[in-house]
This record gives C-alpha cells, structure tokens and sequence, in this order.
C-alpha cells in the first residue's frame, strides 16, 4: 500500500504543514481500524472518568484536596478526548467536515485541554509534596476552596497559552485514496516559525512540567522513606504514614503513564520540526508507527481510572458503595461474614476486629480505638 493519511494538525498543534498525494485504487485498512479504535478509546474514557468525577463529588469521604485535583484531571481527559480524538479521527476516514471556525475552535480546546492536563499533575505533585514534607505547616493551605481556586486557574492560563494554536492554523484541501478532503493543518509563513512554536510547545507540555514534577516527586520520597518510626509511634501514625505510601505511589504511576504515553508522539513531532526532510510518512512502517504513537498519547486519557480502580482502596470501596447495584452479590457475601471474632488477650482483654470496607479497624475493649485516616483515592 502507497497511502499517506493528510498531514493535520496533531493534538499538540505540531503536525506537518506540507502535503504529500498518493493516489490508489483502494482505501487503506487504516480508514478502518483506525476510527473504531479512536472511538473505543473514546467511549471507555469518557465513562471511566465521569464515573471518577461522579464518585468524588457524591460521595463525602472522597472529598480531599488531593481528590478535587484527581476531579480536575478527570475533566481535562474528558474535554481532550470529546474535542480531540473525534477531530483527528475523521482525518483516517474516507470523507469528512470542516469549516475554518469548527478548524479553529477545536485546535483551540485541545490545545488547552493538553496543557490543562500538564498543569494538573504539577499542581497536584507540588500539592503532594507539601502535604507529606510539610503536613502540619501546609494543612492552613492545602483546603478544598483554594484546590477550586487554584483547579479553575488552570484552565484559565491553559486558554490563554492555547491561544496560537488558533491563530495559526487553517482549513486545506488534499487527496486522500477516493476524493479530495479538507483538513485543518497548520499557517506558518516559515519552517523556523513553526520550529519556534512547536519548541514553546514541547516545553510547556513536556520539558517544564517533567522537570518539576521529577524534583517534587525526588524531595517526597527521600523525606518520606527516610522518615524514622520509633517503637513508639502509634498504631495511627503507622497507618497514615502507609496510606501516603500508597497514594503516592498511585499518583506517580499517573504521572509516569502521561509522560510515557506521549513520548512516542513528541518523537515524531521532535523529528518533524527539527530534522531537514521532515519525517518519511511515505514509508509504510513509519506511517503505521505515528498511528501507534498517537494511539497511545489518546489511551492515556483512558488509563487513569483503571490506575485509581487497581492502586486506590478507597475508590474502589466508594465505587461499590455509589453503585451498589453492581456488586450486589460481593457486598451479600460480605455482609453475611462481617461478624465479631472475639479472641482473647494476654492481659485478658478482648479484642474486636471489625472487618468494614473502608478501613480496617483494630481497638481493644479494655483500651482505645485507632482508626485509619482515609486519603486520596
């Protein structure tokens, strides 16, 4: 097959400005597998993630300050693949379209919705930090109003850094296999200026926030596994110090899929802008390889919930409970041995062990309680 699908402009703003026509007698198998992959990746995100943002909201234990961040993420996810996936798919189909303001608003929302994106895990890595290096100093900042605040200004600032990508684009017409299409591909008068662009791109939404996001992550751990605990620390101190534990190894798992995700296609983009000659799409492998990669930079907006359903106790047990309907027969078989098991003690007491679904909970009938703090998801 001697196809090449029109060079558009990518979710990053950054796809190639010259066209190259192939002609051939039959559609490529990518006109195919292409949109029913894109539009799975798109079905699955966008319920994971409004059930993420459901079981937050409604649910009052999970309203945490790290939780409202995870919210945010959710929504950025949920405006990238409703504004960006559905418009590049419709480049690998047969027909298709577009207009220069339906061109101009979409690059514009998904422009901003990818830095939205990079910003929300900064903040919420700094937010982490803070709360672990700092738990009684940062406890007058880290409140669910300023996480509003501060969630509400991400988006702001993502707009206004978005606003070249609409400026600097346009609706083209090209061949693609049957007839010809319009695709919205990028204006700049200079292969220079759309280096620079494409540099102040790459740097916002990768270098910079990689960079940050490394150091704070770099600081949490070395102050969090090298934190002593003495044979007196309580039962309590130990459970919360095991839970940030978790949650913190969750939230870099997060961090690390994003930044991996995207790697291949920033590859791509990198060689484009800075190599002479561009990038060889005409070249089968090399083409199928780019559909990879931006396969890859859509599922991750995909993949977050199932990291939050795996790694995060909580949101399961707060899931089970939004949707109990679901987990009837689970939750009946947990009921019907959720009982006392009274064991006696060395000093004669009794203790009790309560088996709930949110916490596991230990007390002494002669002593005190020790309940778990609950966190982040």
């Amino acid at each position: 097959m001697t196809s090449l699908e029109p060079a558009t402009t990518d979710p990053l703003n950054s796809s190639s400005s010259s066209y190259d026509y192939y002609y051939t007698s039959e559609p490529g198998p990518e006109t195919i597998f292409v949109p029913v992959l894109w539009s799975l990746i798109i079905g699955v995100g966008v319920i994971t993630n409004c059930l993420v943002v459901y079981v937050v909201l409604f649910q009052m234990k999970m309203s945490t300050v790290t939780n409202y961040y995870i919210v945010n993420l959710a929504l950025t996810d949920i405006t990238f693949l409703l504004f960006c996936v559905p418009f590049t798919t419709l480049t690998f189909t047969l027909y298709g379209f577009l207009t220069e303001g339906i061109c101009r608003f979409m690059v514009y929302v998904q422009q901003a919705s990818v830095h939205a994106t990079c910003m929300t895990l900064t903040v919420m890595s700094a937010d982490r930090y803070f709360a672990i290096v700092y738990p009684i100093k940062s406890m007058r900042y880290r409140t669910r109003r300023l996480s509003l605040v501060l969630n509400l200004g991400v988006w702001i600032l993502s707009y206004i850094m978005a606003a070249p990508a609409a400026i600097f684009v346009g609706v083209r017409s090209h061949w693609y296999y049957v007839d010809y299409k319009y695709s919205c591909v990028e204006t700049f008068d200079t292969h220079a200026t759309k280096s620079v662009y494409y540099t102040y791109v790459f740097v916002t939404t990768y270098i910079l926030p990689l960079v940050i996001i490394c150091a704070c992550y770099s600081l949490l751990l070395h102050a969090m596994w090298t934190k002593q605990l003495t044979a007196n620390t309580s039962f309590r101190a130990r459970k919360n110090l095991q839970q940030k534990k978790r949650t913190t190894r969750m939230l870099l798992v997060v961090v690390f899929l994003f930044f991996l995700f995207w790697l291949p296609t920033h590859v791509f983009n990198c060689w484009d802008r800075y190599v002479p000659g561009g990038v060889p799409y005409h070249i089968n492998a090399v083409y199928y390889l780019r559909i990879i990669a931006y396969s890859l930079a859509y599922s991750n907006s995909c993949v977050n919930p199932f990291v939050y359903a795996f790694m995060g106790n909580n949101f399961r047990a707060s899931f089970r409970k939004a949707f109990p309907c679901c987990f009837r027969r689970q939750i009946g078989a947990r009921n019907s041995t959720r009982r006392l098991q009274r064991r006696g003690t060395e000093d004669g007491g009794t203790r009790v062990t309560v088996l709930a679904p949110r916490m596991d909970v230990q007390m002494n009938v002669n002593n005190n309680m020790a309940p778990i703090d609950q966190a982040a998801l």
